[in-house]
């Protein structure tokens, strides 16, 4: 699972920067694209995140 974190961090990362370097570019129908599956990547690491935290302290109170 950490790996593919990291596939996943890495690729909201690249795809927040290409957003943002298309969309200055002039093309805005694609950058907001890119932007757009960067935001749902960061959104599903952060969610994933907040899920493994729960588990481990209800793990830690029970």
């Amino acid at each position: 699972m950490k790996k593919i974190s990291r596939l996943l961090l890495f690729l909201a990362a690249v795809g927040l920067v290409t957003g943002a370097v298309i969309k200055l570019q002039g093309f805005k129908n694609i950058g907001d694209v890119f932007l757009g599956v960067s935001t749902l990547i960061w959104f599903y690491i952060i969610s994933s995140f907040i899920y493994e935290r729960a588990k481990k302290d209800k793990l830690k109170t029970n």
